[in-house]
């Protein structure tokens, strides 16, 4: 792969900062809350809703909401397509940042 055809490969719903990072913590887990999200990443509640839903709306990621007792807890997790989204934008990252022609 060159960088014209990597180029190619950097999907939009994962270039922004916020959602590689949250990409990236996904592919490393099953599955992760919200609030576990909001602390790793130190941002706000609202700003990170707006990502997942980018995120979610894509079908990189699935979002299910659950009960713990009784207060509610979103879920998040990678779909397989976001999986295989996540490793050919970090690969083509890479061919990019090599400066391969």
């Amino acid at each position: 792969m060159n960088i014209a055809q990597a180029r190619q490969h950097l999907d939009s719903a994962i270039h922004s900062p916020m959602r590689l990072a949250v990409m990236s913590i996904l592919v490393g887990v099953e599955s992760v809350t919200f609030r576990v999200l909001v602390q790793a990443l130190d941002c706000s509640d609202p700003l990170l809703s707006k990502h997942v839903s980018v995120l979610e709306k894509e079908g990189l990621i699935e979002v299910r909401k659950q009960f713990l007792g009784k207060r509610p807890q979103t879920i998040i997790a990678v779909t397989p397509q976001g999986r295989r989204a996540h490793r050919l934008y970090c690969k083509a990252l890479d061919v990019v940042r090599a400066g391969i022609i």
